[in-house]
Parts: C-alpha cells; sequence; structure tokens
C-alpha cells in the first residue's frame, strides 16, 4: 500500500517512474516426505504447509512516458533511451528524466535543484580562450570568358560571407569593406579581350562569375568532447577587435543571448547582439545498461551504486540514446487504473488474509471451551 500510494502521489509528477512490488512464499513445514514407487506400494508425494509470504522485489518500472508540452524553450523532452547528467557542487554525479534546464545569473546551464547539466562544452586553449571552429581553406576564383583568376586563400577565406564585385576601372586594386562584407576588385583594360590581358589582371566589361572560398574560422565556437561530460558554461561577451569578421576576444561578463534553443541533437545555441548565431555546447546523455539497479535519490534523481553495468556517454541522439525535443517534459508513467486496480486487489487480500486470524482465533477458543 506504501509504494502505491507513492505511485498515486506522484502521477503529476514530471519524470516521475512508477513502482511495484512482487511477493514470495517464506518456508514449509513439511509433514510427510516424499517415497518413491517400489515392488509393495506406490509412491508417495510429500505434504507441507507453507507459512505465509513476504516481501521479495520493489522495482522501478522505467517505462518511457509521453511528452507534455510547457512551451519553455529550455525545457527538454528525452525521445528515447537516455538520462540527463546531473552534478551537485562537490561532483557528485546523478541521472534524471526531468530536463528543466535554465541559466544560473553566472552563465552556468542548471536544472530546477540547481544542480549542473553536463555534456560538451566550448573548448578553451591552454591559456582559457575559446578555440573556434576551423576549416580547409579553399581558393576563391573568378572565371571571366575562357579565363580563371585566383584569389588565393587569403581572399578566398573571406570569399564566404563577402559579395565579390569585380570593375573595369582603375586605379587597379582590391578594396575589402569588412562593415558591408564586400570585395571589390578594379581592373584596368590594356589592351584586346585575349587571355594573356586577363592573365595580368586585364579584361574586357562584362560579367564574370565568383565560386569558391571559405572561412578558415567562423564565429562558432568548437566544442570539447575529449574530457567527457562536463559542466556547461555561457562565454563572456564576444567581439571582433581586429574588424576582420571573426570574433577573437570574450569579455569577463556572460555573453546576453536571445532565442536560446536546444536542438534535437543537444546543441545550445543563441543569437547575440550582432545577430550571429552562438554555439554554447551540446547536451550529453548517459545510457545505463541495467536501469532497474539505479538507486532513487529523490527529486527524481537517480544514482549509480552497483549492478548498473558500464555507463556510456554520449551526445543526444548517438548510439542507443534518443534525441531531444525542446519546448516540453516527460510525463509520469503511473497508470490510474492500474493502482487503483492494484490498490483493491492488496485490500480484498489483506480483508481475506485477516479473516483467516479470526477464524483461527474463534476454533482456539471453541476447542478450550470443549476441554471445559
Amino acid at each position: 500500500m506504501d509504494v502505491i500510494g507513492n505511485n498515486i502521489a506522484n502521477v503529476n509528477t514530471y519524470g516521475f517512474k512508477a513502482s511495484r512490488t512482487t511477493f514470495k512464499d517464506v518456508f514449509y513445514q513439511t509433514l510427510n516426505g516424499s517415497s518413491d514407487a517400489n515392488n509393495n506400494s506406490g509412491g508417495v508425494s510429500a505434504s507441507q504447509i507453507g507459512c505465509g509470504s513476504m516481501l521479495a522485489t520493489v522495482d522501478v518500472l522505467h517505462t518511457r512516458s509521453s511528452f507534455a508540452s510547457t512551451n519553455n524553450a529550455t525545457d527538454v523532452f528525452i525521445n528515447g533511451e537516455g538520462y540527463l547528467i546531473a552534478k551537485n557542487g562537490s561532483g557528485s554525479e546523478y541521472y534524471t528524466r526531468v530536463g528543466t534546464l535554465d541559466f544560473d545569473g553566472v552563465g552556468n546551464l542548471v536544472d530546477k535543484n540547481g544542480n549542473y547539466i553536463c555534456g560538451y562544452p566550448i573548448l578553451r586553449d591552454m591559456s582559457g580562450n575559446i578555440v573556434y571552429e576551423t576549416t580547409t581553406p579553399v581558393a576563391g576564383t573568378s572565371t571571366i570568358g575562357g579565363a580563371s583568376i585566383s584569389f588565393g586563400t587569403a581572399n578566398g577565406a573571406m570569399l564566404n560571407d563577402y559579395e565579390i564585385t569585380i570593375n573595369d576601372s582603375t586605379p587597379v586594386g582590391t578594396t575589402i569593406d569588412n562593415t558591408a562584407k564586400t570585395i571589390t576588385v578594379n581592373m584596368d583594360i590594356a589592351g584586346g579581350d585575349d587571355i594573356a590581358h586577363l592573365q595580368t589582371g586585364t579584361r574586357t566589361a562584362g560579367a564574370g562569375t565568383v565560386s569558391g572560398g571559405v572561412n578558415e574560422q567562423t564565429n562558432t565556437p568548437a566544442l570539447d568532447a575529449s574530457n567527457g561530460p562536463q559542466p556547461i558554461r555561457k562565454p563572456g561577451t564576444l567581439s571582433d577587435s581586429n574588424g576582420d569578421g571573426e570574433y577573437d576576444t570574450e569579455g569577463t561578463d556572460v555573453i546576453e543571448l536571445k532565442n536560446i534553443s536546444i536542438g534535437v541533437d543537444g546543441t545550445i545555441s543563441g543569437t547575440d547582439t550582432n545577430g550571429e548565431v552562438i554555439a554554447i555546447g551540446r547536451i550529453c546523455l548517459a545510457s545505463v545498461p541495467n536501469q532497474g539497479a539505479l538507486v532513487e535519490e529523490g527529486n527524481c534523481y537517480y544514482s549509480a551504486v552497483n549492478n548498473t553495468g558500464e555507463i556510456t556517454y554520449s551526445a543526444a541522439g548517438e548510439g542507443v540514446t534518443g534525441q531531444l525535443t525542446a519546448g516540453g517534459l516527460e510525463m509520469s508513467n503511473v497508470d490510474l487504473s492500474t493502482e487503483f486496480a492494484n490498490m483493491i486487489i492488496t485490500q480484498r487480500g489483506f480483508q481475506a488474509n485477516s479473516r483467516i486470524i479470526t477464524v483461527g482465533d474463534e476454533m482456539l477458543e471453541e476447542l478450550v471451551n470443549m476441554k471445559r
């Protein structure tokens, strides 16, 4: 009845997993032993009297439940296997299915109990500076008629976000406007429309097409997946100190972001004051081979003690873990109809068993009266 009552009490608790009780018989008094058949008589089975029952197990039913919309962008529902990883200030690790997440005043990703939610944070170098994602540079080229002019990887590194304009004018040269994100190439006509002139930087008026070119560095910080799950924290305010279009300095404050979102793969991102989308980190999930061995700690937390098997960690949607759905939480898996049925069955069983005591007492009383 305690287990049933606890299940019913938590029918509306997000992420709660119902428990069940199982019973077993205890031991038996053997009145007559068994014997095999022989030439003189047949076989005889043992006669035993049972001595009641006792509690066998209290099992947590780790079945998944349905999605409940909350319209809160930082709430997450695990659509499949896995547990969010929460750590307290002393480093103790807990597992939970309740994704009520938010950022605290200093930029830490925490749950509603104030514990750190772990994943892959922004990668930093030995000096603490943010490391940005890099790509292999590709040379930018411009095709004019039958000739191709290469801008190399230096200019090519800026072709990704910049509009290229090729003019038939003087003075000859290249002008880069980082504010407007434009590259203007002026080429003087030195003679006829031939390949030699084109290769030396001359051309006749007319269109050219520009292709290629990628940024060697992007505004997206790289994520640190090499050190396992760690607390995730917002960076300081990022700025472009040299005007090359890339963030290269970080403030000591906490960056202001709007439109914070969590993707299906656990990537957390937001838009800064300059309109740039900044990645903050990526949430990890824990995969527990034997979920039944997890120990309930309250607040919908579980801890791993013994017999859980080897717990592995991966980003959401990788391995056996499920993807994340933002804007909702997992409902309790308590089935009220089942709990009420179990309550009635338990009550009837107890009532019937109590009658054994009453009837047995009456029989003993009648036996005493017979002697009198």
